[in-house]
């Protein structure tokens, strides 16, 4: 099987990257490969005791703007992970995905149908007091897309990427990324001071770093060349890996429309004086200093 991967924003000439895999009983083997770069994949079921397994509820839709016209239309597709389990700590991730989707229940599917209600009521809305002769614009036609996917999941801690993309007309669509770390163990959803001490200037001063590689500036030009200011912030919208840590900015926060999410790494290595110990021990990361 061959995928192409596509990303809402992505410029018309950007070559995309391919998946060309085979799918047997328990695992996909195969290659990614974009440009002059290519990696293994070997992905494999796995049912460790420290990792979350997870079902998927997935709702598509297409709604009439109007009744008496087939076009234009919204389409709805919502995609959420539940995970599999009774005991207290796969509650606790489900109440914190629930949570996140605005549920205060625990019906999955009268959620996500209360979104759709509220989505089309939103969206039927707009036609009243439009010309007639206006309904059946193109302009008319409206895309919403939310999705969870598994970014993390061991060592008792999963991240989950709660991504989405809205088009309500005009010239492009609006699309983000919210990062869920949820510590697994001790029934909690992890921010920034729970695994390190934020030290705003160390961190900066890495970020403004990794930002200049990111948009290719040189040594001495200013973050202005490319952003809308000289100077960054440590966002709250992070996620964690075995290697380090990845600090998001959405659209508008640092840079145009065009440059998308920023995502700036910050490998463990760079600031491990900074990690909790517990963090450190939690992630095994004791001899990360030396490397």
């Amino acid at each position: 099987m061959e995928f192409t991967e596509s990303a809402p924003g992505a410029a018309e000439d950007d070559k995309p990257a391919r998946w060309q895999i085979k799918i047997s009983r328990d695992s996909i083997v195969g290659t990614w490969s974009r440009a002059d770069k290519s990696y293994p994949i070997l992905l494999k079921e796995s049912y460790r005791d420290d990792m979350q397994r997870f079902s998927i509820i997935s709702v598509r839709d297409s709604i009439q703007f109007v009744d008496s016209l087939s076009a234009p239309r919204a389409d709805f597709t919502y995609q959420v992970l539940l995970p599999i389990g009774n005991d207290e700590q796969t509650e606790f991730v489900r109440t914190t995905i629930l949570k996140s989707m605005g549920c205060d229940t625990g019906n999955v599917n009268g959620c996500i149908k209360k979104i759709k209600d509220n989505y089309t009521e939103q969206y039927r809305s707009t036609a009243e007091g439009m010309e007639p002769h206006l309904l059946g614009e193109a302009f008319n036609n409206w895309d919403l897309e939310i999705s969870y996917a598994v970014v993390y999941n061991e060592n008792d801690i999963i991240v989950l990427d709660n991504s989405h993309y809205e088009y309500t007309g005009g010239a492009h669509g609006s699309f983000g990324s919210f990062y869920l770390n949820i510590d697994r163990r001790n029934k909690k959803q992890l921010v920034l001071n729970d695994i390190m001490t934020v030290d705003s200037l160390q961190l900066i001063a890495l970020l403004t770093k990794e930002a200049k590689t990111h948009f290719d500036l040189e040594a001495g030009q200013p973050l202005s060349a490319r952003m809308f200011s000289d100077e960054l912030f440590v966002p709250n919208n992070f996620y964690i890996s075995n290697k380090g840590i990845t600090f998001s900015y959405g659209l508008y926060e640092i840079a145009s429309y065009a440059d998308g999410l920023v995502e700036l790494f910050i490998p463990y290595n760079k600031i491990t004086e900074l990690l909790t110990p517990e963090f450190k021990q939690r992630m095994r990361l004791e001899s990360v200093a030396m490397q």
